[in-house]
């Protein structure tokens, strides 16, 4: 009986990861994936330095390479000279320091956060936290604002503020599920970020970065295609051996 519920439990995690769904809260549509962190990896260059800029260059290098992709999505905000705004890690190297400075902007909202992966597990913290843990990150990439903070909206959110744009986000759950978040339609106008974040509090998420704004996209196969008008710099992938 034991041998045959952790084969149940097995299954339903299968089943569960890498996987897609959506859900309509105040009149937006969340695209949500569910992904296992150990399938989850950034790109920002290739072996010769040079960008990829595309999710369609980035699905032909890994596919290439014997990945089957689940998910490709652009990662974070990027500098003006087109480098990651912050701290950017790919396996284990550092490609891009933490970056402290205040400015204008998104990603100058405090706290911003990083997240991280290491030992196939999932991780978002705010930018101080990751600085005392000095953990020994396999990717990571440092984004912002932090949206969820151990559950709690961004105190400085305001509430009633229209800031509307279609944004994606990165969150885990209490018991370590790991999102991706897509804003995919709406009735009204696109999330704040105050409600983006109160949205991402009812699906579940605890601690939730904010990746990108209006250029955000994504490509999942069956839902998503490929084509993007917008170059990106860094972006996350979902993927595993190919069979």
């Amino acid at each position: 009986m034991a041998r045959l519920l952790v084969l149940l439990a097995l299954l339903s995690a299968n089943v569960l990861a890498n996987s897609y769904r959506n859900e309509t809260i105040d009149g937006v549509r969340y695209g949500v994936f569910t992904a296992e962190p150990a399938d989850v990896s950034l790109h920002w260059q290739n072996s010769n330095g040079k960008a990829y800029r595309s999710l369609r260059e980035l699905y032909q290098a890994l596919d290439e390479d014997g990945r089957s992709i689940d998910l490709l999505m652009n990662a974070a905000i990027f500098s003006a000279d087109e480098t990651p705004a912050g701290l950017w890690i790919e396996e284990g190297k550092t490609l891009s320091q933490i970056n402290t400075n205040r400015g204008q902007g998104n990603f100058h909202i405090q706290p911003n956060g990083v997240f991280w992966l290491a030992d196939d597990q999932a991780h978002i913290n705010t930018l101080a936290a990751y600085q005392r843990l000095k953990p020994q990150a396999e990717f990571a990439v440092q984004a912002g604002p932090m949206l969820l903070i151990d559950g709690a909206i961004n105190s400085r959110f305001i509430k009633g503020l229209s800031s509307p744009y279609k944004r994606n986000a990165v969150c885990t759950t209490r018991s370590g599920d790991l999102y991706f978040i897509m804003t995919e339609r709406y009735e009204d106008e696109w999330p704040s970020f105050y409600r983006l974040a109160d949205a991402l509090k009812q699906l579940g998420c605890y601690q939730a970065l904010y990746l990108d704004g209006a250029i955000s996209d994504w490509y999942i196969p069956e839902v998503s295609g490929l084509f993007h008008w917008q170059d990106f710099v860094g972006m996350i992938a979902v993927s595993h051996s190919s069979p």
